[in-house]
């Protein structure tokens, strides 16, 4: 009887992120700028980067992690802990999701060096901890770096190439009937998917492109190419894109968010006029086509907010962070 072998791959880069798209796609933009047999992800079985990690052809493994259950996280440290032994990883990279806790712990046992990567303005309590952890930190927005003092590097938030590129594009805010593109983001936004089949649209000259969870867009580009403005919640990672791709913005931030960040993002954006933030209790049909008439309608308004947003935007974070990594190596 011939016997089975099962040789675990030997990466000198793992890479941990899981959750939502706002996690997943960074670290994916990360890991074009690597060699693609170095890489490993580990991430859990049932959320959204079990779909995409192996879509886009990388080595992926699974382990337990939970929000709040501290039994199901000791199990994935445990998890963690018996994959770095045997694969002897040179590096850890983490973009953020709950799966990372027992992989950043396990990682700092065993004294591998630790890297990670926060989106959002407003570090949330559990990356605060774990930046106890990390070696260094790559951060998005300049406010941020009170929070990892020596240890944080000012990059912007990583996006893919295929994104990044079109900063080089020129948009044309002359063409008529605009194009409003609706983002409910890869997990959805209940309040804002309820509020657009009410909005009077025909009274403004445009054409609405609307995606929520049930028909969201992984590959996202060629909308961003087509749409003038957009609509969406104020995840850091669709603040990025949308900032290379210089598209004005009508943020309507998450309010459960943790410590509200979401909210800091779109004043971040909203302080430079690249973008006008409209708080989700504000949210109505006649306040949301209001604010869109009026940006579409006031002269010059549209090509404001565009360059506005371009001079935020960093397309060569991936490149940058990819670079300190192989450094390390």
């Amino acid at each position: 009887m011939r016997k089975l072998c099962y040789t675990l791959p030997m990466p000198k880069i793992v890479i941990t992120c899981g959750g939502t798209g706002g996690h997943i796609y960074p670290a994916l933009a990360i890991a074009e700028h690597l060699p693609k047999e170095e890489v490993v992800f580990l991430g859990t079985t049932d959320r959204l980067e079990s779909e995409l990690i192996p879509r886009e052809g990388y080595a992926f493994r699974t382990i337990s992690s939970s929000r709040k259950n501290p039994l199901v996280i000791l199990k994935g440290v445990f998890q963690a802990l018996s994959y770095i032994l045997k694969t002897r990883p040179a590096l850890v990279i983490s973009t953020g999701g709950y799966v990372t806790i027992p992989v950043i712990i396990a990682s700092g046992l065993l004294g591998v060096s630790i890297f990670m990567q926060e989106q959002n303005l407003l570090p949330g309590k559990v990356n605060r901890f774990l930046s106890h952890f990390a070696e260094k930190i790559f951060y998005a927005f300049p406010e941020t770096k009170q929070y990892f003092k020596k240890k944080g590097v000012l990059t912007g938030n990583p996006t893919r190439r295929k994104i990044a590129e079109l900063f080089a594009q020129t948009k044309d805010f002359s063409r008529s009937p605009k194009k409003i593109l609706i983002l409910g983001g890869s997990q959805g936004a209940k309040a804002i998917d309820e509020v657009i089949p009410l909005v009077d649209f025909t009274s403004v000259n445009s054409e609405l492109m609307h995606l929520n969870q049930q028909n969201y867009e992984h590959d996202i580009q060629e909308l961003y190419r087509e749409a003038h403005l957009v609509v969406c919640r104020a995840g850091a990672s669709t603040l990025a894109e949308l900032a290379i791709c210089g598209l004005p913005a009508i943020l309507i931030p998450y309010p459960y968010a943790a410590g509200n960040h979401q909210y800091f993002n779109a004043k971040a954006f909203a302080d430079q006029e690249a973008a006008v933030v409209l708080e989700q209790k504000r949210l109505s049909p006649s306040m949301l086509i209001s604010i869109i008439k009026t940006l579409l309608e006031t002269p010059g308004r549209l090509e404001k907010m565009s360059l506005a947003m371009r001079k935020m935007a960093r397309p060569q974070a991936a490149e940058e962070i990819a670079k300190a990594i192989k450094e390390k190596l």
